[in-house]
């Protein structure tokens, strides 16, 4: 496992992290609440101006956003 700390101004890690969170979820809930409801969830919390909002919060009470890399051979995505 690999723990990488995200700050605000590190725009590539965001972006890394935006993809991959919104590769896990459509593939995970489309099948279950549908495209539409879905893509308005990863607009909300996984696109990178919304992942740099909820770091700014999570920084300003001092506590670690990690971008999380953990290779499963039982699974076919690193997860987050």
């Amino acid at each position: 496992m690999k723990f990488i700390e995200l700050f605000t101004n590190d725009f590539k890690g965001i972006s890394k992290m935006s993809h991959m969170a919104t590769e896990i979820v459509r593939e995970h809930f489309d099948p279950i609440i549908g495209k539409a409801q879905n893509d308005l969830m990863i607009s909300l919390f996984q696109t990178e101006e919304s992942i740099s909002k909820q770091l700014k919060i999570v920084l300003c009470l001092d506590l670690p956003f990690l971008l999380i890399y953990y290779i499963d051979p039982h699974r076919r995505y690193q997860s987050l």
